[in-house]
């Protein structure tokens, strides 16, 4: 599989990425995603300002988000989340601030739990 997505370094508080899917080119914030979900051949990126479903895969997008330092976790096949944007987390389901709950693998469930915590304690 090709990724189209080119693969930037670290990008400043603020900045966005551009993620391209042929002639479409979209700007995010990765700190105004929400969270990332795969849908068959297409992403939808849900932020505070809407929802946008891309034609890319799943992969790319998570790399260029996770590359981007912001704190992104995947919880489950097919669900990236912004740690900032956990309201909470509870019997192996996030909450997040948009009022969505995504569930979180078993496999995982402890250190996702375990990542949440440390995410608030450093940024709050």
């Amino acid at each position: 599989m090709r990724c189209d997505i080119p693969i930037q370094k670290k990008v400043q508080t603020g900045e966005s990425v551009e993620l391209h899917s042929g002639s479409v080119q979209l700007k995010v914030r990765p700190s105004d995603v929400i969270l990332v979900l795969s849908d068959n051949h297409h992403v939808i990126i849900r932020t505070y300002s809407g929802v946008c479903r891309l034609r890319s895969s799943f992969s790319c997008v998570r790399s260029v988000l996770e590359g981007s330092g912001c704190s992104f976790v995947l919880v489950n096949r097919g669900i990236l989340v912004n740690l900032a944007h956990v309201r909470t987390a509870i019997s192996g389901c996030l909450s997040m601030c948009d009022g969505s709950t995504v569930p979180v693998r078993k496999k995982s469930r402890r250190q996702i739990a375990a990542a949440v915590l440390q995410y608030r304690l450093l940024h709050e």
